[in-house]
C-alpha cells in the first residue's frame, strides 16, 4: 500500500507525502522498488548526500538484481 501511494504521490508532484509512504514501506518490507523510489526521489529534491548514501555501496548494488543494478547506476549518474 504505501509502495504504491508513494509513487502516485511522487508523480503527482507531492514529495512531502511520496516521501512519508516510501519511508514507510522501505521500513516495513525493504525492498529493491522501495530503495530505487526513496533513491529517486532524494534525486528530484536535490539530495545528492541521500542518493549516495542509498545507493552508492558497493554490498548493496550487488545484492541488487540486475534491472535494479542498472537503475541505480542511472540515478547515479
Amino acid at each position: 500500500w504505501d509502495l504504491c501511494m508513494g509513487a502516485a504521490l511522487l508523480r503527482l508532484g507531492d514529495r512531502a507525502s511520496a516521501r512519508e509512504h516510501l519511508e514507510a514501506a522501505a521500513t516495513r518490507a525493504p525492498s529493491e522498488v522501495a530503495l530505487l523510489a526513496l533513491a529517486q526521489l532524494a534525486l528530484e529534491e536535490e539530495r545528492g548526500f541521500e542518493v549516495r548514501a542509498l545507493l552508492d555501496d558497493a554490498d548493496r548494488l550487488e545484492s541488487l538484481g540486475p534491472a535494479a543494478r542498472a537503475e541505480a547506476q542511472r540515478i547515479l549518474g
